[in-house]
């Protein structure tokens, strides 16, 4: 199972790097898609899945250090953050209205970016004030680290400990502010749920793949990976309920996502493989893209996009989509390859 392709977990991954895509390119569409921050939460759950595929059995075998294996995390992250950085920094100066940087420095912020380390706090106290959505790297790679270096003590029981606890301080949080979405900025609240949002997805994705075997009746049993793949979709497109969001964030979290991605990880074959795939592809790109992009085209455009949309929006995702693929086949793995090849003993980088 450790070279499958998943082609709906890639899928399913693209339809959520879209849907975080509308909300922060909102003056592109004239709406708001209102749970659409849950896709943070699936790409946890997919990450710490596809991670123990690719890294379980080589840490657990000595064959990848700690360090080796963060190394090869950065390698995945890095060519396509960077660009996108370079790109948020032009999109910072070009702006009317640019965020407040803590103590006005421009290159502070971006060298710290470029580190993955947040901003230090200033007047909006958010994470990363260049591009929001970096947010969830950060927390991803704290995940990954505390994997790596706690990965021979992490049973099954150990993992479900885990689990507990982080959703025990999840739901705590989701509750006391009414919502899942945070995790950005420095507040207490919002930094307890950026950090239990992230352990509590990878660590369940690890627990998924690692119980794949002993699941695989339940997987059958959970219907077409289609339905899955349509009920997700179907939870982040729903809109906000009231006094109820919070209940329905933890339920899609803590039951929703783990089962579906349990049933597409199956593999199946489908004549729309080609699309998943694209869109699998595409994902990563999207997501740390889409938000210096929109910025740079709604300051050359800003009459039309709002004037225009949704269609400005229709027609920035049709141009985004292709060059997306195209940077990550032509550019991001090459580059990742590259540096794999001088970085670390293997010639080739696994990619997840």
């Amino acid at each position: 199972m450790a070279n499958a392709r998943y082609v709906f977990l890639d899928g399913i991954r693209g339809v959520a790097a879209l849907l975080v895509l509308t909300r922060h390119t909102d003056a592109f569409w004239n709406f708001e898609i209102y749970r659409a921050y849950l896709a943070v939460d699936l790409f946890f759950v997919l990450s710490g899945f596809v991670i123990a595929s690719a890294y379980d059995r080589r840490l657990r075998d000595g064959m990848l250090s700690v360090g080796g294996f963060m190394l090869v995390r950065l390698i995945r992250l890095y060519p396509i953050f960077l660009l996108s950085l370079v790109l948020a920094v032009f999109a910072w100066c070009a702006s009317d209205k640019p965020a407040p940087m803590f103590g006005g420095s421009l290159w502070l912020a971006a060298t710290m970016t470029a580190l993955f380390l947040p901003t230090p706090p200033h007047r909006d106290a958010i994470l990363f004030p260049l591009n929001g959505p970096y947010w969830s790297l950060f927390f991803e790679l704290v995940a990954n680290l505390g994997y790596a270096l706690f990965h021979r003590v992490l049973s099954t029981r150990v993992l479900l400990g885990v689990l507990l606890v982080s959703a025990a301080v999840m739901a705590r949080m989701a509750l006391r502010m009414g919502t899942l979405d945070a995790g950005f900025s420095f507040t207490e609240t919002s930094l307890l749920l950026g950090v239990s949002r992230a352990v509590f997805g990878i660590a369940f994705g690890v627990l998924l793949f690692r119980s794949s075997g002993a699941l695989s009746k339940i997987a059958r049993h959970t219907g077409s990976p289609w339905l899955a793949f349509a009920a997700v979709s179907a939870v982040m497109l729903s809109p906000a309920m009231g006094h109820l969001n919070a209940i329905v964030d933890l339920a899609a979290v803590c039951v929703l996502f783990p089962l579906a991605v349990l049933s597409m990880s199956r593999d199946t074959a489908t004549r729309f493989d080609h699309t998943l795939l694209a869109l699998g592809a595409a994902s990563y790109p999207i997501y740390v893209l889409h938000a210096p992009l929109g910025e740079l085209v709604l300051h050359l455009l800003p009459g039309a996009i709002p004037a225009f949309a949704p269609y400005s929006g229709i027609t920035f995702v049709a141009l985004l989509m292709p060059l997306a693929v195209l940077l990550e086949r032509r550019v991001d793995i090459p580059l990742r390859r590259w540096l794999s090849s001088r970085l670390t003993r293997r010639s080739t980088l696994q990619s997840t």
